[in-house]
């Protein structure tokens, strides 16, 4: 989010307004998903970011990412959908 030049006070919204959406499960990143995250970034040339979202996806059997980072499209095995292709069906 920083990368995206957003300053802390735009960053606290946004995770304050996560709370209000019903059904959204916080997945817990473990230090053993931080480990492998890392082996995540050897093989598939990922920021840690990216490689540990991948990891939280594994852990939680996750096969599509809405994203528009096209880095994701590197992983043979998950589906990025772009935000304005995104139907909610379509996950």
């Amino acid at each position: 989010m920083e990368s995206n030049g957003l300053g802390w006070k735009e960053i606290k919204k946004f995770i304050v307004s996560l709370k209000k959406y019903s059904g959204l499960d916080v997945y817990s990143i473990s230090l053993k998903d931080r480990i492998i995250a890392t082996n995540h970034m050897k093989k598939f040339k990922l920021s840690f970011d990216d490689a540990l979202c991948l990891q939280s996806m594994i852990a939680n059997n996750l096969l599509k990412i809405v994203s528009l980072d096209p880095d994701f499209d590197k992983i043979p095995y998950i589906q990025r959908v772009v935000p304005n292709q995104y139907h909610p069906n379509s996950l």
